[in-house]
């Protein structure tokens, strides 16, 4: 999984360099005190692991009271909410009509969760038992909904109300099954 995202990032940034047009490289943005930034990160850093720990305790302590599985638990609170930053980003973005950044930030993080993410895991935990349940419906789902974002992106080349408030529809449709 690390290879081909490695590859992935590889391909990406060959396409990026050979575009027409492509823009630039501007280090305008870099940080004028970058010992700021960099304590920043490391602060950062250290607040998301301990805030994982404290989502992971509190999933499963969710699943254990309330008697649901783990894994539901996982595909619905844990899932949506570690999802709310990249609500906001790709919101965001849509309000202004940035629609390369909008859908790159969902594509781009569907690839590094499920071969990053999943392969860091794997690897730093000596492996990631999979529930029984997510290989007889949920990466039904996975693989269904990615073969609609391939055929919307092919065909559609836009993503209106309806088409949004369908794909709305489909995810509570979804999370809707996990709990009956």
């Amino acid at each position: 999984m690390l290879g081909g995202l490695a590859a992935y990032y590889t391909y990406s940034y060959r396409i990026s360099k050979t575009e027409e047009g492509a823009a630039e490289e501007d280090e305008s943005w870099l940080p004028d005190r970058m010992i700021i930034a960099i304590l920043s990160t490391i602060g950062g850093g250290y607040l998301i692991w301990n805030g994982a720990g404290i989502l992971v305790e509190g999933a499963t302590g969710l699943a254990s009271t309330f008697g649901i599985k783990e894994s539901v638990v996982g595909l619905s609170i844990v899932a949506l909410g570690t999802s709310l930053p990249e609500l906001a980003v790709t919101l965001v973005a849509g309000l202004r009509k940035q629609g390369g950044v909008a859908v790159g930030n969902i594509l781009g993080s569907n690839v590094i969760n499920i071969m990053g993410i999943l392969g860091v895991a794997a690897t730093y935990s000596g492996g990631l038992v999979i529930a029984p349940e997510f290989a007889s419906r949920d990466i039904w789902v996975v693989v269904a909904t990615s073969g609609f974002v391939v055929a919307m992106l092919y065909y559609e080349r836009e993503i209106g109300k309806k088409l949004g408030f369908g794909m709305v529809l489909g995810y509570l449709s979804y999370m809707t099954l996990l709990y009956i």
